[in-house]
């Protein structure tokens, strides 16, 4: 009896949810900041400024930490005007200096300053270059997108499910994916991010998988997060993977494959998260939480 409760006991204390859950894993709330508007998008800069956009009333928000959040600028409204936006649906900050948001019905991508002034656009309704010359066979509807550190532009056609890279300037690339790619095909991708070491992500979550790419294109492996959860959305955070509804939050260290699952707090549903550092930053309704990791 004994020999089997020791070999349980090794069992369960090796397991990654029980690993975490014994090392007194928790989420310590800060605080709760409101928001104006429902908003369905959260990004957090490198000086700590919250990022919010809301996709219905086409507005973006940044809320200084300088401040306590109490202070904010906003820009945009239904408008055809170079501040304003139709539908944006994502945005991207890589660097303190510069924010990208997608427009999806305009077909561009707008670069803004850290004060919320137009600083350029990529305009895919134009032709667009590459050093093969022009690119005329393939429309690009982007459906999402990410930005590397460097301003490199990984755009998700939602047309033939490819992979578009464009250089800073704007320029093509090189394209990967699509439904012929061998071990990387994309059969249906909803999201593209880019961690620090430009390893482009893209996400399947029919599949409930995540194709894994260099930024030469070349396909890397899939990952496979262990969820007993059918999650819409994944963020990176450094090492860390997340997945997560509106009601669970899966986090998975992709080095060492420890993986733990935690329920939404307050049972409040979230909308979307961002890690950065030791804090967790959940956009619920009305609000952001932030929580502090601790162990």
């Amino acid at each position: 009896m004994n020999k089997l409760f020791r070999l349980l006991w090794i069992f369960f204390a090796l397991h990654p949810i029980f690993f975490a859950q014994a090392q007194g894993f928790r989420l310590d709330s800060v605080t709760t900041i409101t928001t104006a508007s429902a908003c369905e998008s959260i990004e957090v800069d490198s000086e700590g400024n919250i990022l919010l956009l809301d996709t219905d009333q086409s507005q973006l928000y940044k809320l200084f930490r300088n401040t306590g959040y109490d202070s904010a600028i906003v820009i945009g409204g239904k408008s055809f005007r170079n501040e304003g936006f139709l539908h944006p649906v994502k945005m991207s900050v890589k660097n303190r200096q510069n924010l990208y948001l997608l427009d999806d019905v305009e077909r561009r991508i707008i670069l803004l300053n850290t004060n919320f002034k137009l600083a350029g656009e990529f305009n895919f309704l134009q032709p667009v270059t590459s050093q093969q010359g022009f690119r005329e066979e393939t429309d690009i509807y982007p459906v999402n997108f990410d930005i590397s550190v460097d301003g490199t532009q990984f755009v998700l056609n939602q047309l033939d499910n490819k992979i578009y890279v464009f250089y800073p300037s704007g320029g093509l690339q090189l394209s990967f994916g699509g439904l012929d790619y061998g071990q990387g095909v994309l059969k249906a991708p909803v999201d593209v991010q880019v961690n620090e070491k430009n390893y482009v992500f893209v996400s399947d979550t029919i599949a409930g998988e995540i194709m894994v790419f260099d930024n030469f294109g070349s396909y890397r492996t899939t990952r496979k997060p262990q969820t007993d959860f059918p999650w819409k959305k994944f963020h990176l955070a450094g090492n860390t993977l997340l997945c997560f509804d509106q009601k669970n939050i899966y986090l998975e260290n992709m080095l060492t494959g420890q993986y733990y699952t935690i329920n939404a707090p307050n049972k409040v549903l979230v909308t979307d998260l961002k890690l950065k550092g030791e804090y967790l930053y959940l956009l619920q309704k009305n609000a952001v939480n932030l929580y502090r990791i601790g162990e």
